[in-house]
């Protein structure tokens, strides 16, 4: 023991230079082992964020004091050419954690369009995107195909091609209406009748014949003796196509392309007997299809920050995924404060969530009357068993503004 002793205090005298600087660097690497290095930065867990960054094929979660898109792209070194896409745009403040960039590379693409041949570079998805980037203008009845050449060099083709296949339009008179403007993919007549689903009635008589291929501006008859024709035109409502945005709240909608109503010619058959008009539908045909509408939905839950309710919510057992819909369907109710409230119209309807009548909260607890945890842990297993989930419950809920 007295050998080991002299040994230590020997090599401490001996190298006290460097027992110094051992104990200065320890101390150094030791505190800073608190931070975090990203994009050439130390950062401190209080002014850093984390963000989900999707770029050439590859997710990487990145810690940065960056404040907006363009500037974390930047100090990630990652680089951008003109025809590069970013969403959300390089201006959008980085405000959270878990924050997602997605970087979508432009790819080369030949659109052609019968004799007309244009080279460009996009970073689009959608064929009708890149032939609109193109220039060219599309009919809801044109078709778009992708290929790939067989000969890059031969061909002198640039990337993938992109084929417009205009549609051929007609003139079509159904059952005695005026003629109409149809535009079709279709080869013949027949395929015709399918493609815009035209019900032939017993009776009718077709020109031309089923057979016939079809060619511009033909006029294509169905008709039947002896009917009295009425032809109305009617709106064809659009269809939603929703895309999600983690970067952004639930509830936010950003409208990307609006969408526009379609047309539909519809016919009648109009019957007078012994005085009494009726009128039969015999056809149905949209003559211009509804354009759907493209919108950005945020997906993004906004955190619950009352640590008094995230202790109820706890209590009661809900998941931190649905707090933020909890939170909302209270608030748009009684509030966290109303455990005690009454519905003002007088409906019966009591505390927190509201429920109708009050009295049925007995079953989560005696003193469902006062108590907001007794009165959650109720609605909860209410959103639960009625609705299957808190977020299909508020989904109810902002349709119909009660649950």
């Amino acid at each position: 023991m007295n050998i080991f002793r002299k040994i230590t205090n020997y090599f401490f005298h001996a190298h006290f230079f460097a027992f110094s600087v051992f104990a200065t660097l320890f101390t150094f690497f030791f505190f800073a082992g608190g931070f975090v290095v990203a994009n050439g930065q130390t950062l401190a867990p209080s002014d850093s964020h984390i963000v989900n960054l999707y770029a050439d094929g590859q997710t990487s979660y990145v810690p940065t004091r960056a404040t907006t898109v363009g500037e974390f792209l930047q100090k990630a070194g990652v680089t951008l050419s003109m025809a590069d896409k970013v969403e959300p745009s390089p201006s959008t403040p980085i405000s959270q954690d878990n924050f997602n960039v997605q970087v979508f590379r432009a790819q080369p693409y030949t659109v052609t369009d019968g004799e007309m041949t244009v080279s460009i570079m996009s970073p689009e998805t959608s064929l009708s995107l890149i032939a609109q980037k193109a220039g060219f203008k599309l009919d809801e009845a044109d078709a778009i195909t992708m290929s790939t050449p067989k000969n890059f060099v031969n061909q002198n083709i640039l990337g993938s091609i992109v084929t417009i296949k205009r549609a051929t339009a007609v003139n079509v008179i159904l059952y005695g209406s005026a003629p109409v403007i149809y535009r079709t993919q279709a080869e013949t007549v027949s395929d015709f009748m399918k493609e815009k689903g035209v019900k032939i009635v017993s009776g009718a008589t077709i020109s031309p014949s089923l057979s016939s291929l079809i060619s511009a501006n033909m006029l294509i008859s169905v008709s039947r003796p002896g009917d009295s024709i009425v032809t109305e035109f009617q709106d064809v409502p659009f269809s939603v196509q929703s895309i999600p945005d983690p970067s952004k709240f639930v509830g936010s909608k950003n409208i990307i392309t609006p969408g526009i109503a379609g047309k539909a010619q519809v016919i009648y058959s109009v019957k007078t007997v012994n005085g009494v008009i009726s009128r039969t539908k015999i056809s149905e045909v949209v003559s211009t299809q509804p354009v759907p509408q493209v919108e950005q939905d945020g997906t993004q839950l906004p955190v619950v920050t009352s640590q008094s309710v995230i202790d109820w919510m706890q209590q009661v057992g809900i998941s931190p995924g649905d707090y933020y819909y909890v939170d909302f369907i209270v608030n748009h109710e009684a509030g966290w404060n109303g455990a005690t409230k009454w519905n003002r119209a007088g409906s019966g309807a009591y505390g927190i969530c509201q429920a109708l009548p009050g009295g049925k909260m007995v079953s989560a607890g005696s003193d469902w009357a006062t108590n907001p945890v007794t009165q959650l842990r109720w609605c909860n297993n209410y959103a639960i068993s009625k609705y299957g989930s808190w977020a299909s419950a508020y989904n109810f809920w902002t349709i119909n503004r009660w649950w």
